[in-house]
C-alpha cells in the first residue's frame, strides 16, 4: 500500500518519511492551504463566537463559504510568517478595532445581521464554564497559579462516576483533591472520556471531536453557578476579604462588585445590592444555623473573628454579583 496525501493538496515531498513525522512536516509546509486557515478560523471563533467560516469542523467541500475570504487569507499568512505564534494571533485579534467595538446593537442591525457576520459590532456571548470557574477563583483570591503537573480533582457531586461502576473490577470513587489543588485552573481538571466534570456545562463528552462549541442557556447552568461549592466558597472568601478591608457595608459591596466586574457600581446598582444585603441580614437573624452552614462550604478556613451573620449575608450578595449577566457574559 502506498502512503500519500490527497492529490488536490500540495504533494508530499519525495524525501519526506512516509510516517507521522512526514505527515506533520507536510501539514506545516508554506504552501499548504489548510493548516493555518483552520487554526486562525478557530481563533476567530473563540473571540467572536462564530468563525469566519462558520463550519469550523469542516473547511472542505461541504463547508460554508468564508464570509471574509481576504481576511481569512491574510490572518493565515500572518500566523505562518510569525512562526505559528498563538500569542501573536491572540494579541492581534484582541487589539483590533473590530474586537474592541461595543456589543450594543440596534433593532434594525439585529434584524439585518442577527449572527453578526458583518462584524458591525462586538459579539456578545456567555463565557465558557471553565472560564467562569476561573473568574470566580481569581476574584476571590483562591486561584492557585501553579503551572504544569498532574491533573487535579476539584469539587464534584457525590458519586459522580457511579454510572460507570458496572463491575467491581475497577474503583470509580471520585478521589477529590485537597488543599491548593482544589483551586487550580480549570485547565488542570481531570476529565473522563465519557463523563466530564459536572460543573463544565456545554462541554463535549469527548467521545467524539467537537471544535464548534454549543452554547445553551438552561436552569442547570444557574444551578451550578449558584450552588456549586466552588462558587459558594469563592463568594464567601471574597466577602471575607472585603469585610477585613472595611466595616462599612456600602464599601464592602462596592469592593466586591468592582473585584468581579472591574467597574464601580452605579448608584441604582449599589442601592439594590444593599437592599439584598439587609434582607439577608434579616433572614440570618432568624436562622443562625443557616448562616453557619453557608460559611462551612469549602475547605478553606474562615476567619471566626468575623460576625457570622454579616459574613453570611455579604457572601450571599457576592454570590449574586458572580451570577449577574455581566459577570457571566463577554459584553
Amino acid at each position: 500500500m502506498t502512503i500519500n496525501t490527497p492529490a488536490f493538496l500540495p504533494a508530499l515531498a519525495p524525501e519526506a518519511p512516509r510516517n507521522r513525522l512526514g505527515f506533520a512536516q507536510w501539514l506545516f509546509r508554506a504552501d499548504h492551504p489548510l493548516t493555518a486557515r483552520v487554526q486562525v478560523n478557530r481563533h476567530w471563533q473563540y473571540f467572536f463566537g462564530t468563525g469566519l467560516v462558520k463550519t469550523t469542523e469542516d473547511l472542505g467541500v461541504q463547508s460554508e463559504v468564508p464570509q471574509h475570504q481576504p481576511l481569512l487569507d491574510w490572518l493565515a499568512a500572518e500566523f505562518r510568517e510569525k512562526g505559528w505564534s498563538q500569542k501573536h494571533m491572540v494579541r492581534l485579534i484582541v487589539t483590533s478595532s473590530t474586537y474592541r467595538q461595543s456589543s450594543r446593537v440596534s433593532k434594525e442591525l439585529h434584524q439585518r445581521d442577527p449572527e453578526n457576520r458583518l462584524m458591525a459590532r462586538a459579539s456578545r456571548m456567555r463565557m465558557p464554564s471553565m472560564v467562569l470557574r476561573d473568574i470566580a477563583l481569581t476574584a476571590s483570591g483562591l486561584m492557585n497559579d501553579k503551572m504544569f503537573g498532574k491533573p487535579v480533582y476539584p469539587y464534584q457531586p457525590d458519586a459522580v462516576w457511579e454510572a460507570l461502576a458496572i463491575t467491581k473490577e475497577r474503583d470509580f470513587t471520585y478521589p477529590k483533591s485537597t488543599g491548593p489543588d482544589l483551586y487550580r485552573r480549570s485547565l488542570y481538571t481531570f476529565w473522563r472520556r465519557t463523563v466530564g466534570p459536572a460543573n463544565m456545562f456545554d462541554a463535549s463528552s469527548r467521545q467524539n471531536c467537537r471544535v464548534r462549541p454549543s452554547v445553551t442557556s438552561t436552569p442547570l447552568h444557574a444551578l451550578t453557578t449558584l450552588n456549586d461549592p466552588t462558587w459558594i466558597e469563592a463568594a464567601r472568601v471574597l466577602a471575607e476579604v472585603c469585610m477585613k478591608k472595611s466595616s462599612n457595608p456600602e464599601e464592602q459591596v462596592a469592593m466586591a462588585f468592582e473585584k468581579v466586574l472591574c467597574r464601580v457600581p452605579r448608584v441604582s446598582e449599589q442601592a439594590k445590592l444593599l437592599k439584598a444585603y439587609e434582607k439577608q441580614i434579616g433572614f440570618f437573624k432568624l436562622d443562625h444555623e443557616s448562616a453557619l452552614k453557608l460559611l462551612m462550604v469549602g475547605e478553606s478556613k474562615r476567619d471566626e473573628s468575623l460576625d457570622p451573620l454579616v459574613h453570611a449575608a455579604l457572601s450571599h450578595v457576592v454570590l449574586g454579583i458572580l451570577n449577574l449577566d455581566e459577570a457571566l457574559s463577554r459584553d
